[in-house]
């Protein structure tokens, strides 16, 4: 098994997401990776992915997501789910209150690595909070 790739979720639910997605079964493996504090998700996820690698010496995919606002200049990207956890959902959506740019993007960004090297698939959802 060790040239199947491994998802490795920071949730079950993303696990059973992308199962449900491919249509078929996912090795997951849980790892405590570090967060790291750099300024896209697209780069939470490259780097994850790299690591990841690092440790389970075979193909992997990590997930990281964020949420970007325009009048914010995109931020807060991937920090999103620690102002979650700070300030709550209600404090999220009231961060733009008064003001007239209410955009926003919602990003998911895969980051893949394997022996060749290392890459980012990502999706990008626009919207209004």
């Amino acid at each position: 098994m060790t040239g199947d790739w491994v998802l490795v979720p920071s949730n079950e639910h993303k696990w059973r997401e992308a199962q449900r997605i491919l249509g078929r079964e996912l090795e997951r493996v849980t790892l405590d990776l570090p967060e790291l504090q750099v300024a896209t998700t697209r780069e939470v996820a490259l780097e994850k992915a790299k690591e990841a690698f690092a440790v389970l010496r075979r193909p992997v995919i990590v997930e990281d997501a964020g949420l970007e606002f325009a009048a914010l200049g995109g931020f807060p990207g991937p920090f999103i789910k620690f102002w979650e956890k700070l300030g709550g959902l209600e404090s999220i959506c009231r961060a733009l209150d008064g003001g007239a740019d209410r955009r926003a993007v919602a990003v998911c960004a895969l980051g893949v690595c394997t022996a060749a090297g290392a890459f980012v698939v990502e999706g990008r959802v626009e919207g209004l909070i």
